[in-house]
């Protein structure tokens, strides 16, 4: 899922170089993917209690 996060940012950033529509419209694709991205990832804190309970 670490490759749909990069993406995201890629677009993002290359929507930023662009200033018309088309660039605005690449920024929701690629706010959109990193989102996405980010509600796949466990929570860590979670993690870290498990961690501690052992």
């Amino acid at each position: 899922m670490n490759i749909v996060k990069n993406i995201g940012i890629f677009i993002l950033g290359f929507s930023f170089s662009r200033n018309d529509t088309a660039g605005l419209f690449l920024a929701f694709i690629g706010l959109a993917l990193i989102g996405l991205w980010h509600a796949f990832q466990p929570d860590y804190r979670e993690q870290e209690q498990g961690n501690t309970a052992k």
